[in-house]
Order: C-alpha cells, then sequence, then structure tokens
C-alpha cells in the first residue's frame, strides 16, 4: 500500500501497488480520483491491510528527495498546513517539454593523471579524456570523439554524464573571476569559528551596515564547495538578487544558478533542472529558493535574516529561517543569520546559547580613511551621524513645508559637492488621503474599510495600496456634495515633485511599488544610481534594503511617526530595523556621511536609540518589555481570520470557533491566552469582512487546526497581528 497527497487540501489517501510496480516515497505517481485521473506524491509504504482500495495506475519520476519529504511533513505539522500546500512548495517549476542536452564532464574524486597510462592502447578514450581535462565544466557530448570512448569512460568512473536542459542561464557570463579580498580581524575571527565548527550549527552574524557581512558569506560558501558540498544563500528582495548574483557568479563562475519569480517559465524549469542534475554548487534567491532539489548542501545563508519578506502570506504559511534551520538539522548543514538589525528572537537565541553569535562591529575601511589611519582597517566612528529634527520647532519657526531647514540645507550642500541624496518615506503616491473640509468625509476604498485613497497625481487617480482598487478624484464631496475638497498627507510622488521645486538643477529618481515592478526596472534603479545619472533618490522600504550606494552620504526620512504608532507589538522592533538600515545607505563610500530624521515625536524612544546605532540598548529595553507581556520570543502566536462577504457571518463563526478553542485549552499548563473574537485593524480587505482570533502561549500545538472549515486561515507565529 502507499499513502500519497494529491490536490485535495489536508487528506492523504491510501491506493495499492500493482503487481510488478514499484515506487519510492517522494515519487510521482497518477492515481484514480473518482472518475478523474490525478497526479500525486507517494508519502510513504506500509504493509498494513486497507480495505477496498484501488491500484494506483502508473509510477512516474522521483519528485522529491528524502530530506524534502520529511522537511514538507514538518512545515505541514508546524505552520497547520494541508500536506499537499507543503509538498507542492517542492514541485519542479512548469516549464513545457524543454529540449534537453547531455554534458559529459570528469567524475569528482578522480585522479585523472594517474590513469592516463591505462589509456594508452585507447586512443579515443584518452583523446576524449584530455579534452574533459580542459573543460571543468563539461562539454556537450555531441562534440566529443566518439560514443563509444565516452561510453568507456563512463564505465571506469572517469567520466559522467549528466542531462541539462538546452536553455541559456539566466546569470550572463563572466569574463574573470574575482579573487576572495583581504579580511578584517573580525571577519577572520567570524570565518574560523563557522569553519572549524564540526556538524550542524546556526550562526548568528550581527555586523553594523557596510561591516563586510558578504565576504564572510562568499568566503564560507568557499570553503562549502571545497569539501565538496552544495550551498543555498538567500536575499529577502528580488531586488537585491542582481547584485548578490553578480558578486557571486564572479567568484565562483560557472558554478551558480538562481531561482525567482521574475525568470521565464523555461528559465525557471532550466535552473531547477540543473541543481537537479547537480550541476551547480550554489543557488541563490528569495525564499521560494529554499525549495530547490540539493542534495549534498552544507551551508545555508540567510541574508537580511530580520526581514519579513521570508515570511509566505499564503499556505502554507512557513517562515523561510524557520525552515531553513529544520532542513539544515536534517542534512546536517550549517546556516549562517546575517543582519546588522537581527530579528529579537533570532539575537535571544544567540545570548541564550541555542545560536553561535558572530560580531562585525565595525565597518569596513574605506580608501580616503585608509589614507589618513594607516594601517588601521576599520573604525566604528565611521557609522554616519545622526540627528533627529523637531519637525514642530520647524512649524513655530514659519516653515510650512515638508523639508526642515536642516534637510534643505544638507540637500543644496549635497549636490553643491557632486554627491547623492536618498529621501525615505514609506507612503507611495501624491497625498495619502483626500477629505472634505466642509463634512470631514474621507474617500475609503469601498473593499478595504478603514484604509484611505491615496491621491497619485501620475494618472490622476485615486488608488488602495490594499487591494488596487482605483476610482476618479471626485469634483464634489459624496457625502455633502460640497466642492472643498482638499488633499492631505505624503507620499513619494509629492516628495519628488517638491525636490523638483526646492532643487530644479537635481536628477530624480523614484523608487516604489508605482515606479518599479520588474527585475530589470530595480536593476535600472540601482544602476542609475551607481553610474551617478541621479542626484537624489525617493523612495519606500526598497531604499532600505543592503544596497551599496558610495556616492551617498546624505539620507533623509521625510518622516518616521506613521511607522511607530502601529497597534502591533513589532511595531517598536520594526521601526528601529528600518531606520537603521535606511541610515546605513549613507556614508559608505570615501566622503562620509550623515542622516537627518524628521518627526514630530522627536523623544521617542526607539528614535534616540536607532540615532546612536544602538543596537543592543534596544534589545534590552524590548525583551524585557517582550517578557513582561509573553510576546515572542517567550511564546508563540496563532492567528486565526474568517473572512466572509458578510459581517454576521464573520462575526457568527469566529464566536463559534473561539468557544471550540476554549474547550480544547481550558486546564491546560502552560496556559495558552485568547485574544478575540474581533474584527482586525483592517476589518475589511478586497470585499470581504473578516474577524480574528489570536492564540499566544509557550506551546500552541493544542489549538493548530490542519482541517479548518473553508473560510478560515491560520497563520502560526504571523508577521503582524494586525
Amino acid at each position: 500500500m502507499v499513502d500519497t497527497t494529491i490536490k485535495r487540501g489536508a487528506q492523504t489517501y491510501t491506493y495499492a501497488l500493482p503487481p510488478g510496480v514499484s515506487v519510492e516515497p517522494g515519487q510521482r505517481v497518477a492515481v484514480p480520483f473518482g472518475s478523474r485521473q490525478m497526479d500525486g506524491v507517494v508519502l510513504r509504504l506500509t504493509d498494513e491491510p486497507v480495505p477496498d482500495v484501488r491500484p494506483l495506475l502508473r509510477a512516474g519520476e522521483p519528485l522529491l528527495l528524502p530530506h524534502q519529504l520529511e522537511l514538507a511533513e514538518w512545515i505541514a505539522s508546524h505552520y497547520a498546513a494541508p500536506i499537499n500546500d507543503a509538498v507542492a512548495l517542492f514541485r519542479p517549476p512548469a516549464g513545457g517539454t524543454p529540449r534537453l542536452r547531455r554534458i559529459a564532464r570528469l567524475s569528482r574524486n578522480v585522479d585523472v593523471p594517474g590513469v592516463m597510462g591505462e589509456l594508452a592502447r585507447a586512443p579515443r578514450q584518452q583523446a576524449t579524456l584530455e579534452a574533459l581535462m580542459l573543460a571543468p565544466l563539461g562539454l556537450d557530448a555531441r562534440v566529443l570523439p566518439s560514443e563509444d570512448a565516452l561510453s568507456a569512460l563512463v564505465a571506469r568512473g572517469l567520466v559522467e554524464v549528466i542531462t541539462e536542459v538546452d536553455e541559456p542561464p539566466p546569470i550572463a557570463p563572466e569574463t574573470a573571476q574575482i579573487l576572495p579580498l583581504r579580511l578584517t580581524e573580525a571577519q577572520e575571527k567570524a570565518l574560523e569559528a563557522i569553519r572549524t565548527e564540526p556538524g550542524h550549527r546556526v550562526f548568528l552574524l550581527h555586523g553594523v551596515t557596510g561591516s563586510g557581512k558578504t565576504e564572510v558569506y562568499l568566503q564560507a560558501i568557499a570553503d562549502a564547495l571545497e569539501r565538496r558540498k552544495q550551498a543555498l544563500l538567500l536575499v529577502p528582495e528580488i531586488s537585491l538578487t542582481p547584485q548578490t548574483i553578480a558578486c557571486c557568479a564572479s567568484r565562483f563562475p560557472g558554478r551558480v544558478a538562481v531561482l525567482h519569480s521574475a525568470l521565464t517559465q523555461r528559465q525557471r524549469f532550466g535552473e531547477w533542472h540543473r541543481i537537479r542534475q547537480g550541476a551547480v554548487d550554489l543557488v541563490i534567491g528569495p525564499r521560494s529558493a529554499l525549495f530547490a532539489p540539493l542534495r549534498d548542501l552544507g551551508l545555508v545563508v540567510i541574508d537580511e535574516e530580520h526581514d519579513w519578506t521570508y515570511k509566505q502570506e499564503q499556505s502554507p504559511r512557513y517562515h523561510a529561517r524557520e525552515t531553513a534551520i529544520k532542513l539544515a538539522s536534517l542534512v546536517g548543514a550549517k546556516v549562517i543569520l546575517g543582519s546588522a538589525t537581527p530579528d529579537l528572537g533570532s539575537y535571544y537565541k544567540a545570548q541564550t546559547g541555542a545560536f553561535s553569535l558572530l560580531t562585525l562591529p565595525d565597518r569596513i575601511a574605506t580608501p580616503k580613511a585608509l589614507s589618513t589611519q594607516g594601517s588601521a582597517l576599520s573604525a566604528s566612528s565611521w557609522l554616519p551621524p545622526v540627528r533627529i529634527v523637531d519637525m514642530r520647532q520647524e512649524l513655530r519657526a514659519g516653515n510650512r513645508t515638508i523639508f526642515s531647514r536642516e534637510l534643505q540645507d544638507a540637500l543644496r550642500g549635497t549636490l553643491s559637492r557632486r554627491e547623492q541624496a536618498i529621501l525615505f518615506l514609506n507612503r507611495r503616491g501624491t497625498n495619502t488621503f483626500v477629505l472634505c473640509r466642509e463634512c470631514g468625509f474621507v474617500l475609503e476604498c469601498q473593499d478595504c474599510s478603514r484604509l484611505p485613497l491615496t491621491y497619485h497625481a501620475v494618472g490622476n487617480r485615486l488608488q488602495c495600496h490594499n487591494c488596487g482598487r482605483v476610482v476618479r478624484p471626485p469634483d464634489r464631496c459624496p457625502d455633502c456634495s460640497s466642492m472643498r475638497i482638499r488633499y492631505f498627507g505624503l507620499g513619494t510622488q509629492r516628495v519628488a515633485e517638491e525636490i523638483e521645486v526646492l532643487l530644479p538643477q537635481a536628477r530624480i529618481l523614484r523608487w516604489d511599488r508605482d515606479t518599479a515592478r520588474t527585475r530589470e526596472d530595480h536593476e535600472r534603479v540601482v544602476e542609475a544610481m551607481r553610474e551617478h545619472q541621479a542626484d537624489v533618490l525617493v523612495g519606500t522600504q526598497m531604499v532600505a534594503k543592503g544596497h551599496d550606494l558610495p556616492l551617498v552620504t546624505l539620507v533623509g526620512v521625510i518622516s518616521a511617526d506613521a511607522m511607530l504608532q502601529l497597534p502591533d507589538f513589532r511595531s517598536a522592533e520594526r521601526s528601529f530595523q528600518l531606520l537603521t538600515q535606511v541610515a546605513g545607505r549613507a556614508g559608505r563610500g570615501p566622503g562620509g556621511g550623515s542622516v537627518l530624521i524628521q518627526t514630530y515625536n522627536p523623544h521617542h524612544p526607539t528614535l534616540a536609540l536607532a540615532a546612536r546605532h544602538d543596537f543592543h540598548t534596544f534589545f534590552r529595553n524590548e525583551i524585557q518589555f517582550r517578557k513582561h507581556m509573553g510576546y515572542p520570543p517567550f511564546s508563540h502566536v496563532v492567528k486565526f481570520v474568517y473572512s466572509h462577504a458578510s459581517a454576521e457571518k464573520c462575526e457568527r463563526e469566529a464566536r463559534v470557533l473561539f468557544t471550540q478553542l476554549s474547550e480544547r485549552i481550558a486546564g491546560l499548563d502552560p496556559a495558552i491566552d485568547l485574544t478575540g473574537p474581533l474584527p482586525p485593524y483592517l476589518e475589511k480587505s478586497h470585499g470581504k469582512f473578516r474577524w480574528q482570533i489570536v492564540a499566544r502561549g509557550p506551546d500552541v500545538r493544542p489549538v493548530l487546526i490542519s482541517d479548518l472549515p473553508s473560510g478560515w486561515s491560520i497563520d502560526v507565529d504571523p508577521a503582524s497581528v494586525l
């Protein structure tokens, strides 16, 4: 008997094996399901008799490696997800029927010169072997002298033949290999700790922005490859992959594959097939690259490990960091988590010994600094100074513009020195809401309650930034018919327009979801900044990612207030991380840099600590608050959300589940706390009302339900409880 998963949610189904057919766990099979035929994946084999089972129709190719199947079952269990959703993560991308070619290459672990004497009487085999010795990446079998000679070499164990997709890889070939850089003392110490630790271990590499974490990653990857192991490098955003890919491709030419959603279907299938065949040693990509079919994984690197884009928003709602750690434990691989602002849970584990803490406390020296500091390689004083600007004082002084006088002067000085500036605002558009001054009516999205529509001057439209709904701006108030319609608030588009007025000579770029949607769009923005084709970059969170822009000497945060006020226990952590990361874009080149943060709440403790780059004090304060309140990392959180077009049905179903959960956890020790049922912060989204229940406790397994009724979703350790 075989247990299989098919596209029917959380259930598995049992089928009999026909005579003469054998299968293994992880293998694709075709099975009868009612009157239809469906594809399934074998989960396990059993000898237990099961009455009235139908035989499977035929066996297909292997899909999941043994450790991948085990990981899929862990994901389904840990995140209370249907097993089919978990297995689907590992399925190959759909790519049609690709053209294939056979690649011959020298077998690994073979001393080729030591066997040449044996081939003296086989000149064709010798010629074939010599040709492959000159092509470390292999050759198309069609160009070799003889098919018979190739078969003989394969039989001798000297050569192996793999099948590749005949599709050009998405990585441009590098003309020259870039050698490793000389390490600072702190980098060398961190790398040595990673090298000498045997077996599976998780390392948290806490390094300030510009401290050289990437070079530690690359040299740790090189060590793994030298041990004939494979490596996986995860990045949080597709916008980060171009520079990461270019860096890795030049360090490890011909050995790198990429997996991300911006590739064509044929490219994705081609890369997946190359990985499956063992033709590459390093895979780069966002969270989905975690499920690449790597057979000999020895190292997983997660850059910017604090970033919440590593959390999947649809079932299965896994977190790539936790899933990567589980994967590494299954195969005995090491894990490096890197960040300038680590996730508080990760840093707590490093403090308690669950992770090994490695630190890079200083920025790498710039050429200018080296010339003035002699042989010194780094100095923490090179972190850019941060000033907090009280916008209340600006109003009292009669400044009604969106730029403080200090920021205006700093921008003029930056341009006069032919340097670059970044202006950060976490809102796109021209104005954040439209209001009637007669009756106070605010234009909101009909499908997403509480969300005001944002005005965009380009296209003259009002748009919901949650569901995408677009409407035309009204001439009169829809509520009272007054013509006193006014536009309030700030967006990146408005900031860019104001800069054009303030500095007419400035070349301005915007970087948000309105202006950059594809990988090519992101690449063009970064390249324009590096080539100094722009003077001022105005953007949202994208500008805070790990981009190295040496000409940027000024960073201005237009308004730090909105992000601090969200009713979520992680709002302070997110704000500190975002402000620290965006500040880290300044001063990475020889010119140094400075940061100005504009706010109406200048005494907020998060702002003060971010201005001092003081992660350790922020951690101590925040971890005490989390412990007192019983929030992660001292507990786990589970969020249940019910969605329906009827608000009454949402409330009714939420109260039913709340009663069921209350009965489940009654008398448990340790206790599980239930909050709700209540409408969430965004009560209506995409035309549906929502109600939610939040469970919190050290052990939340009693409330994990993988087969909730239709309309419910479950999220274990969600990115937000809003």
